[in-house]
This record gives C-alpha cells, sequence and structure tokens, in this order.
C-alpha cells in the first residue's frame, strides 16, 4: 500500500501545473486557509514541528515554512492542492463563499480541524460541527457531510491508526462533548473534498498534550488524511 501511494505522488510531483488553469495546485507546501478571523493561524508557530515529522516519515519533500492561502485571493486558494483550517465558520461573503467552493470544485482538498479551547475559541463542539455543516450547505449544497467509519481506508493509507480518531482535550481533561464526534468526511458525488475533525489533531502537535504518543498520533492521523487526499 504505502509503495504504489509514494510512487502515484511522485507522478503527481513531475507533472507541471498551472495554478489558474489546472483542477489541481502545483505546491508541495503546507498551507493554512486565512480568514477574517483571530484564530486562523493559533499555534502557527508550532508548525515546523508538523512539517519535520511529515519530511522525516514520508516521502514529502515540503518546504520547511508553512504558507497562507487568502480566502479572498482564489488565484491563491488554487495554488495549494491541501489547505488546513482552524474552521470555516468565518467565511462569510459571497465572494469568499464561491471562492471556496469554487477551489474545492476544482480539485482543492479542506481539512478543518477545530481548536478544543472551551475558554477562548470553542466553547461548544456540537455548535462548532453545526457551523462547519451551515457553511458546507451555503458554499456546496450538493456536498453529503457523513461520519468516517471506523473501518475506513484513510485510517490505514500510510499509518495504521490505533486510535480513529485520536482526541487531544483541553487541558488534557477527558471531555465526553469531544470524544463523541468522530471525524467526518464531506463527499461531492464520489470525491471526498474535506474531512472536518472536533479531535484537536492540531492541539496535540503543538504540544499542548500530556498524553504519551498522542503529539505523533495527532501528526499520523493527519499524513494519512493528506496522503489520501492528494492520491485520490
Amino acid at each position: 500500500m504505502r509503495i504504489g501511494l509514494v510512487l502515484l505522488f511522485g507522478v503527481m510531483l513531475a507533472a507541471p501545473l498551472n495554478a489558474e488553469t489546472d483542477n489541481r495546485g502545483g505546491r508541495v507546501e503546507w498551507a493554512r486557509l486565512k480568514l477574517n478571523s483571530p484564530h486562523w493561524n493559533r499555534h502557527s508557530q508550532r508548525e515546523p514541528v508538523l512539517i519535520d515529522f511529515i519530511r522525516k516519515n514520508t516521502s514529502f519533500a515540503l518546504d520547511s515554512q508553512w504558507r497562507a492561502a487568502d480566502v479572498g485571493d482564489l488565484k491563491q486558494l488554487c495554488a495549494y492542492p491541501f489547505l488546513f483550517s482552524e474552521g470555516i465558520q468565518a467565511v462569510q461573503t459571497p465572494e469568499e463563499k464561491n471562492n471556496l467552493r469554487e477551489y474545492l470544485l476544482r480539485g482543492g482538498f479542506l481539512m478543518i480541524d477545530a481548536c478544543i479551547n472551551t475558554n477562548d475559541v470553542n466553547p461548544d463542539p456540537d455548535q462548532f460541527f453545526d457551523d462547519q455543516k451551515n457553511r458546507f450547505r451555503e458554499m456546496l449544497p450538493e456536498a453529503v457531510i457523513q461520519p468516517l467509519e471506523k473501518g475506513d481506508p484513510i485510517y490505514t493509507t500510510y499509518f495504521n491508526m490505533g486510535k480513529r480518531p485520536p482526541h487531544s482535550y483541553m487541558n488534557s481533561i477527558y471531555n465526553p462533548a469531544w470524544e463523541k464526534h468522530p471525524l467526518y468526511r464531506v463527499m461531492l458525488k464520489d470525491r471526498l473534498v474535506a474531512i472536518i475533525s472536533l479531535s484537536g489533531l492540531k492541539c496535540a502537535w503543538s504540544g499542548l498534550q500530556t498524553e504519551p504518543g498522542l503529539d505523533r498520533a495527532s501528526m499520523e492521523m493527519l499524513v494519512n488524511i493528506y496522503l489520501y487526499a492528494l492520491t485520490q
């Protein structure tokens, strides 16, 4: 499984891409979706930890610096095949919604991962999930949002995940309100265009959790999603 996927990814890298005309962006870089929100780049100073993990454990030749793609600029969005977001509830204007819709229709992929800070960012996980669903319904009403089954191949695409999915919690204190949420897939016909996570994967790799091995598990989960998105 790993060899075939790595070879396929290598073929993708070898093909020249034009961000304005090709369906997928051409940059093999880690990029965040930039929104009009104070949280869009939360804990981004720890992004090099994830990038270094990806470079050491896969054949991805990611640039060592993370990038940002402004939701108000379609050309910027289309430069990246994969975008990470803290949540798209801040996508507000018709132009922003149209840009993100067009990005996904052209073959782009969006990874949404909720911050688990219930004091300052997301006090209610159910509300966070509803906000993401509502925004997708506005932008991409033809899409279908479904729970990701524990046997889904995304859990074994590269790393064979034990916890499906791994969860982090604020102050490392178990919270069933977050635990009950699996990963969710956003499907456009037969193509996966986004994953919605309430697992706080980024909170784990940012060094905010004390559970042994959770930082690695969260990055392994992200690598699986990244690889699956780029090779489907």
